[in-house]
């Protein structure tokens, strides 16, 4: 769900120009309890929802799906290994750069938590703490 406070947020950057693109790591995947096609379809819905306000929708979605830690009753054992792409590794800000030009001092990574703050300090791009 969208606040208005959210929207707000959301409005004032893109409004600047800049591009929204989400980085995230979805060990879910890893674990037996998320596929793919239902990721896709949260992925559906939040452009939808962004869409439906006249926002600008997200241009990419960059995710790993991978974890290290095994045990879990459903797991998905060729998504169980320490990768470069899980934050805050920079291997999905590497795919990221593949075919979008980065200005790194312009960049702005916002996020909730310190491996999101980690990850920026690791790409070179400046952080934001959102609750």
């Amino acid at each position: 769900q969208l606040n208005d406070a959210m929207i707000s947020f959301y409005k004032e950057y893109t409004s600047k120009g800049f591009t929204p693109i989400v980085v995230t790591n979805q060990p879910q995947i890893s674990f037996g309890i998320l596929d793919f096609e239902t990721l896709d379809k949260i992925h559906c819905r939040i452009q939808e929802l962004l869409s439906k306000r006249d926002l600008i929708t997200i241009f990419k979605f960059l995710i790993c799906p991978h974890h290290p830690h095994t045990g879990f009753k459903n797991e998905l054992n060729y998504f169980k290994f320490s990768c470069s792409c899980r934050k805050p590794n920079i291997g999905l800000f590497n795919e990221l750069e593949r075919f979008l030009i980065v200005d790194k001092k312009e960049s702005i990574m916002f996020g909730d938590t310190k491996r999101d703050e980690e990850f920026a300090s690791n790409c070179g791009v400046n952080f934001q703490l959102i609750k």
